[in-house]
């Protein structure tokens, strides 16, 4: 695995974690929640490069929002 690979399941695993303290659901519910969306496949993964740059609290709300874009009633 390359070292970019690996910053990129660190960050979307880090997001996971920071949405399922938002929310106070357990990571791996929220995960199963999320899938049907490609949150983290379709957006955290592919825009990695401009989205880790982002602050956290912002970050959270815009995945949120990508989520509820995409019909994830969060």
């Amino acid at each position: 695995m390359s070292e970019i690979e690996r910053r990129k399941i660190d960050f979307s695993v880090f997001l996971l974690h920071r949405l399922s303290d938002r929310f106070e659901r357990p990571a791996a519910h929220l995960y199963r929640e999320l899938e049907p969306a490609k949150v983290f496949e379709g957006y955290v993964i592919p825009y990695y490069d401009v989205l880790h740059t982002l602050g956290e609290e912002y970050l959270v709300e815009d995945v949120i929002a990508y989520a509820r874009n995409r019909g994830v009633m969060l």
